[in-house]
């Protein structure tokens, strides 16, 4: 973490799952639902970029997942790409 974002790959060696969920409760969370049609190429360009999202639920139309705070922030130039429109559902953390 030598670049002062929240990454998960360096914390893995450390004790791994406690020290990821304290940050993800200190950083916050989001839950979002994605609506558009290029839902998929939203992930993979996510994946890409090594954003933090879990917990994907697609269902026919709608898709609902988890992104970290820091990273749900930065996602402006993808959502500008895929013209995919999240939604915040729900919200969770402490830094506000």
């Amino acid at each position: 973490m030598c670049d002062g974002k929240y990454s998960t790959d360096s914390i893995h060696g450390i004790g791994g799952y406690m020290i990821e969920r304290f940050f993800l409760w200190y950083y916050g969370y989001v839950l979002v639902q994605l609506e558009g049609v290029a839902k998929e190429r939203f992930f993979n360009l996510c994946r890409r970029g090594n954003y933090h999202i879990w917990n994907v639920h697609i269902e026919k139309d709608i898709c609902l997942c988890y992104i970290a705070l820091p990273d749900f922030w930065e996602l402006g130039h993808i959502v500008r790409k895929t013209h995919v429109r999240p939604v915040i559902i729900k919200r969770k953390g402490e830094v506000k």
